[in-house]
């Protein structure tokens, strides 16, 4: 059966595990990102794809039946072809939604709430559907195995492709040779128990994050929430012959630290020599943090956990060989743009700046996914804790690849005379355990600002880029500066030259006096320079407050931030060397980048002097 599948962005994960279900039960499924070829008119095609199909199923949650959502322009192509959608159109509910938002059109037949499995259930219903304009020369409907979802089941073998179609399988015939191999489990879920090493206990109400890798497809960083059964679950395709399936697993990173972050737990799976008879659809896995996973009993035996020494080979870059030992080196571990954003209504304080990158330098269709190797003022950054060979990002060759990561304040001091330098380094994952060529590029960041998109040169091809900051409803809003430095633009490049050496000279003296303020060292922020009248611009210097976890605080509410200039004052008496840096003067400012200054603009050239600048 063609099938089309409509759903929001934000249900993407969903709707791949269905897509998975409906190809192993035989569908031919029109998904999006996987079905619609470059180029061309976006819109006629969708149309024509509809138009094409005999099943509209549609993925209802708050965002597809928003207004303006591309889900419900695809839902008016369905209503097109089909005035009544009985026998054409399965609504699918996917996240509770208020029925009296729902489309009419959908409500007019019955909609799926899964009780159990979405995924199976759903290709059960899509079986009992009573669609009447089936062409003639369409492969007739397999029917459904017993073991209730999959309709039909693929094994990849010895180079052949057999189609196993019927009811669960009778008694086993005594000799254990001559049996045949069961139907494939496709999808497969996948169920972790996790223990926390820092808890010494199953976690109980940690998100986790799942990473997966095989030769020729990469997850990045799925979002598990854990089941009512204690587990954790995630369902993929069933791993062809000869082929490993390689993941990480740990809790989920809710703030940036310096600290000595949890390792992942790390599994390798591969299908076993001799599959064995089960009626259960999954397996299951005891995972632990710094640790290995190993096989939960009783499980069924659908795949075999890797030898330890096939595991350490199986990919030149693979996460089993990249155990990440500890070291020394000073690194962030910092949470997900998606994990910031799941836990958006808990910002207080400080934000955290969204960087969008695109480009069109990977165009080899080889290309099944880009290690994203991100570095601030030279410090590596670890997305929920993992590097970079780690979280290779998806991307299929051929188009443009988009990126969105998140970071928080960090110790961002203004180390490159106001600005931050953000490094990126881009490699190219490529089926068959290949890697391409990285490529390379340093941004240059102001602190708590947005950037317009920009464009760059970058390999063959270019980069554009644009940072937006995120500002939390309970905010900071406050600097307590200490220090300027005043210089006029009109006198050219050498005079900000000298106006940017003489902040960072003000910053090491600060630094030295070794300030400490509710027992926290205090250390110097250089902020950009804004613009005063007469066309002047200034720098100014602000102070910053270290945190426990290593990120530098230098925003603060109105008191707080009084408090802290008082605090400077008082160590301006009888102490020359602070004398010397400190102003006499008490001066707070609203930060420029708050609400009340959201468009206060950087001054253009200001981080020129970094690299990509």
């Amino acid at each position: 059966m063609k099938i089309f599948l409509s759903y929001a962005s934000e249900d993407r994960a969903v709707a791949e595990e269905l897509q998975l279900a409906l190809a192993g039960a035989g569908h031919d499924v029109f998904f999006d990102r996987q079905s619609l070829p470059a180029g061309g008119d976006y819109h006629r095609r969708i149309k024509a794809a509809v138009d094409a199909s005999q099943c509209f199923v549609f993925l209802i949650s708050p965002d597809s039946v928003d207004a303006g959502g591309y889900a419900l322009t695809e839902m008016g192509y369905a209503r097109a072809r089909w005035p009544h959608p009985k026998g054409h159109v399965l609504p699918v509910m996917v996240r509770p939604t208020p029925f009296p938002g729902i489309p009419a059109y959908l409500k007019s037949v019955t909609l799926l709430e899964p009780v159990g499995n979405l995924s199976a259930e759903a290709v059960d219903a899509l079986n009992a559907l009573d669609g009447d304009d089936t062409p003639a020369t369409a492969v007739p409907r397999p029917r459904l195995l017993a073991l209730g979802s999959v309709a039909v089941a693929l094994l990849l073998g010895a180079g052949a492709a057999w189609w196993y179609v019927g009811t669960r399988p009778g008694p086993v015939a005594p000799a254990a040779d001559s049996r045949p191999d069961p139907p494939l489990p496709n999808p497969l879920q996948l169920r972790f128990s996790y223990r926390s090493a820092q808890h010494r206990q199953v976690s109980q109400d940690d998100t986790l994050r799942v990473n997966l890798q095989t030769r020729q497809r990469v997850v990045d960083g799925e979002r598990l929430a854990q089941q009512s059964g204690g587990y954790y679950s995630y369902n993929v395709a069933y791993p062809a012959a000869g082929e490993q399936l390689l993941g990480t697993l740990i809790r989920e990173i809710r703030d940036s630290t310096l600290a000595d972050a949890p390792q992942p737990a790390r599994f390798c799976l591969k299908r076993p020599d001799k599959l064995q008879q089960s009626a259960d659809q999954y397996v299951h896995l005891d995972c632990g943090e710094n640790g290995s996973c190993a096989r939960h009993f009783p499980s069924p035996t659908w795949l075999d956990v890797c030898p330890a020494a096939l595991s350490r080979a199986a990919l030149p870059f693979g996460l089993i060989a990249e155990a990440q030992a500890a070291d020394t080196t000073r690194r962030w571990v910092v949470p997900s743009a998606r994990t910031l954003q799941a836990h958006a209504d808990q910002l207080k304080g400080v934000g955290y700046t969204f960087f969008d990158i695109d480009t069109d330098a990977f165009a080899d269709p080889a290309t099944i996914g880009i290690e994203v190797d991100i570095r601030v003022n030279g410090v590596p950054i670890l997305e929920d804790a993992l590097s970079a060979a780690q979280r290779p990002v998806p991307h299929p060759g051929g188009g443009s690849f988009h990126y969105r990561f998140a970071l928080q304040s960090l110790d961002f001091e203004g180390a490159q005379a106001g600005c931050e330098a953000i490094h990126l380094s881009l490699r190219p994952r490529l089926a068959g355990a290949r890697n391409g060529d990285a490529l390379a590029i340093t941004l240059p960041y102001v602190a708590l600002r947005d950037q317009a998109r920009q464009t760059l040169p970058f390999g063959k091809g270019s980069l554009s880029w644009s940072a937006h900051y995120v500002i939390p409803g309970d905010e900071w809003s406050h600097e307590a500066f200490f220090a300027s430095v005043v210089f006029s633009p009109k006198d050219g490049e050498s005079a900000a030259a000298r106006a940017r050496a003489q902040a960072v000279a003000l910053k090491r003296a600060f630094d030295a006096l070794r300030l400490r303020y509710q027992g926290r060292p205090v250390v110097a922020v250089i902020r950009p320079p804004l613009t005063l009248s007469g066309e002047r611009l200034s720098f100014g210097l602000a102070a910053g407050v270290v945190q426990p976890s290593g990120q530098l605080r230098f925003t603060f509410a109105p008191q707080e931030a009084d408090a802290l200039a008082a605090t400077m004052l008082a160590a301006r008496s009888g102490n020359r060397d602070a004398q010397r840096v400190i102003d006499p003067q008490k001066y707070l400012y609203r930060v420029a980048g708050t609400a009340q200054r959201r468009d206060t603009a950087t001054p253009e050239g200001t981080c020129r002097h970094v690299a990509g600048g």
